[in-house]
């Protein structure tokens, strides 16, 4: 199964303290904001990929 499953589509600005985590080629992980400088995810979504082509997006 590639998706959801028994999921909803969240609208923008309802989850406050989730980030999206993202590369040139879309989203790769979610992480939580802890603070203005801060943002919580999983070592496999940042350990790879330079830190260069790496983007946070909240809010959205």
């Amino acid at each position: 199964i590639n998706g959801i499953v028994n999921g909803f589509e969240a609208h923008d600005g309802q989850f406050k303290y989730v980030a999206s985590i993202r590369d040139d080629f879309g989203q790769m992980c979610s992480g939580s904001i802890i603070d203005e400088k801060h943002i919580l995810t999983v070592a496999h979504c940042v350990f790879e990929p330079p830190i260069d082509v790496i983007k946070v997006v909240v809010g959205r």
